[in-house]
């Protein structure tokens, strides 16, 4: 386990553009923290620095969106809305994380015994009004 305090979005930034050389294609990333921790932001910070130009919003209303450049494809999931696993099928979840892309799942706790066990999994906690607590567990 690891944890990383981060004061600002420049931080955080800095953070996701270190963090996103350790990336791989098939990595889950799951994200989890209360409402407004800062899971999208993340995202927004990590597709920055793969250079990914699209905007990147909160999945939360369509449940994923997918991002991609000419080298990486990310998948973005929202599973805040879904009440029981057998939603994720329906959704296409398995088929997504199991190709070369790289996926972040915001809410992932609600399903924890469906991700794949070398799931990575990020906790974001609200220490202030701008500063959070990263906790990272491999």
């Amino acid at each position: 386990m690891k944890e990383i305090t981060i004061n600002n979005l420049e931080e955080l930034e800095n953070f996701c553009e270190e963090f996103s050389t350790t990336l791989k294609p098939g990595n889950v990333i799951c994200l989890t923290g209360d409402l407004g921790a800062g899971k999208t932001a993340f995202v927004q910070s990590i597709c920055s620095a793969l250079n990914i130009e699209e905007q990147v919003q909160s999945p939360t209303f369509n449940i994923q969106l997918r991002y991609s450049n000419d080298d990486v494809v990310l998948n973005h999931f929202d599973l805040y809305r879904l009440e029981k696993p057998e939603e994720l099928e329906d959704i296409g979840f398995y088929e997504a994380i199991e190709n070369d892309s790289i996926s972040f799942v915001e809410w992932a706790e609600k399903f924890k015994d469906q991700m794949p066990e070398d799931a990575i999994w990020i906790t974001i906690k609200t220490t202030g009004k701008t500063s959070r607590k990263i906790i990272i567990e491999l």
